[in-house]
């Protein structure tokens, strides 16, 4: 066009103004990424450079997962309640009567008959039963104890577990918006090339000027990043999502 004399030089500076812009957001873009992968490399402790290749990951997303708490949370209060009923197992067993048998044989002069001088064989036999009563009333203070450590825990899990739940189904929720927002986003930009390609026409002709066409590739530019930013919300909240049930 320019060869033609058709563009203006008005025209090519706009674009040339618009080139430069471009210049100077992906050295601002490069300074970032250099930042963001030495914090990255900070907080996982694993020297990490430019060089290396950081892949989005690629697991199947499945938002319909049946609701499970999985978390170790859940798993370490549920040990905590098992480990109360044993202490109280142990305490009943700690009170409970305790029956002793005994038993010694033996061969001796004399023997059990101390009227008989000879040698001879001898046994005895016998049992013991022992019952502390007087400490009951501390073991049932003990156990009362443990009851309400029971119940402190428990709710504690039940309050824990609603919470999951009301977390698990607000990303369920949010992965369904994004997913629907994507559709979306793949629909203008098709809307929004199909105005280019047009624009780009009525440039040549003259009809319109270099400044609205920069605005329309501007526009497309814009709903490609929307996509790739929607596309990027959703592996994260789906991994918000897995982490937050125990699957991840």
């Amino acid at each position: 066009m320019v060869a033609n004399g058709i563009m203006l030089k008005s025209n090519i500076d706009v674009f040339d103004a618009e080139l430069l812009k471009i210049e100077q957001q992906k050295s601002e873009l490069q300074n970032n990424k250099i930042s963001a992968i030495s914090m990255l490399g900070e907080l996982s402790g694993i020297p990490l450079t430019v060089k290396n290749n950081f892949n989005i990951p690629s697991k199947q997303m499945d938002n319909n997962i049946a609701y499970a708490n999985n978390r170790s949370e859940m798993k370490a209060m549920t040990l905590q309640t098992e480990k109360t009923e044993l202490m109280k197992s142990l305490y009943n067993v700690k009170n409970m009567p305790r029956l002793n048998a005994f038993g010694q044989l033996g061969y001796g002069r004399p023997a059990l008959n101390m009227l008989n001088n000879d040698f001879d064989d001898f046994y005895i036999v016998g049992a013991k039963l022992s019952w502390n009563i007087y400490n009951w009333n501390q073991t049932k203070q003990e156990k009362q104890i443990l009851d309400l450590q029971k119940e402190i825990i428990n709710t504690q899990k039940e309050s824990f577990d609603k919470n999951t739940k009301i977390g698990f189904y607000q990303y369920q929720s949010e992965m369904q918006k994004i997913k629907e927002q994507i559709v979306q986003d793949e629909k203008i930009i098709k809307l929004r090339e199909s105005i280019v390609l047009s624009y780009s026409s009525q440039l040549e002709n003259g009809s319109i000027t270099s400044t609205e066409y920069m605005t329309e590739v501007y526009n497309r530019s814009q709903a490609e990043l929307n996509l790739e930013y929607h596309k990027i919300q959703l592996i994260k909240a789906y991994y918000n999502y897995l982490y937050l049930i125990g699957e991840l």
